[in-house]
């Protein structure tokens, strides 16, 4: 039991540092389709394709077998339990990066979520780092609906007893969804000042971004695994479908190193392929006031732990 525990943090602490451990170990020629292991044996894998219209008309066309499955509608649940409170603390001059080429990191660790999910289950995760994804990796409806660019927030389970666990939250930015406007907290990650792959934030505020967040326009939760090698299937995946604005000149700081550069994968991006949901149920909030107390009731413990932490 200790060996195995012991074996369960030494994946997980190279699973959350795989931007440095794995520099030279996978690319996205094939967007992903080409990594080996739990990527291509897996059942849990992500992102995924999330048939949003399909929670409201159940005649939509927006599955395909090869994604969905032929029995999509019974993978689709709604749920009124299902919600998330973050908190994290203010930085400015943190080391932002691009070590691999494959993504724009920062590490950072002061901030908590507290995530109850579809049976009301209370879990608190400690943030580790976040990155980005341009294009987006999740989408929606079959494809039709593919943001412009994707952050992924990727905590770990409080509990020493489950820092196997990981909870990933993500946050869409569009120009044409969200808005071609000035974003404030792309503008502090200061991406435009990088040299040699890296830089230094300016003042960051990314609970201002989260407390943005309309989550009533789509909050959505699946189990899932992380989107990169070694691709490990302990994520819950929390998605926000509420595309926050980003301009053109914003947007490129981004692309120039995927999408706008063709030695980068001809182009394609750093967003790996949709993967087939399998036999997984993906839930969807449905608003309404009577769990909202359980989880502001908790929303201080998290508050408390963010605090503690300095």
């Amino acid at each position: 039991m200790f060996m195995a525990s012991i074996k369960a943090k030494m994946i997980l602490y190279l699973a959350l540092n795989l931007f440095t451990f794995t520099k030279a170990n996978y690319y996205y020629w094939e967007q992903g389709s080409d990594w080996n292991g739990q990527c291509v044996n897996g059942t849990l894998q992500s992102p995924i394709d999330i048939p949003e219209a399909l929670f409201w008309n159940p005649l939509a066309k927006v599955t395909s077998e090869e994604l969905h499955g032929m029995d999509i509608e019974s993978k689709i649940v709604w749920t009124r339990r299902l919600d998330f409170f973050a908190s994290y603390a203010n930085f400015e001059n943190k080391t932002i990066s691009s070590d691999d080429q494959n993504s724009i990191k920062v590490d950072f660790d002061k901030g908590s979520l507290v995530f109850m999910d579809e049976t009301a289950a209370l879990r608190i995760f400690q943030l580790k780092q976040f990155h980005f994804h341009a294009p987006s990796e999740h989408t929606f409806n079959n494809r039709t609906k593919h943001y412009d660019l994707e952050l992924h927030l990727v905590h770990q389970r409080w509990d020493e007893d489950y820092q196997n666990e990981l909870a990933v939250l993500g946050v869409f930015f569009d120009m044409k969804a969200g808005g071609n406007e000035t974003n404030p907290f792309i503008e502090s990650m200061n991406v435009k000042n990088m040299v040699n792959d890296k830089g230094e934030t300016q003042f960051v505020d990314l609970t201002a971004l989260v407390d943005n967040l309309n989550k009533t326009k789509g909050l959505f939760h699946y189990n899932g695994s992380l989107t990169t090698p070694p691709c490990t299937q302990s994520v819950h995946w929390i998605v926000v479908d509420d595309p926050q604005p980003i301009t053109y000149e914003q947007l490129a700081l981004f692309k120039k190193n995927w999408q706008y550069n063709t030695t980068f994968a001809g182009g394609l991006g750093n967003n790996r392929d949709v993967q087939p949901v399998n036999q997984r149920i993906i839930y969807k909030r449905w608003w309404t006031q009577a769990y909202n107390i359980v989880l502001l009731g908790t929303s201080s413990i998290a508050i408390a732990l963010t605090l503690s932490m300095f």
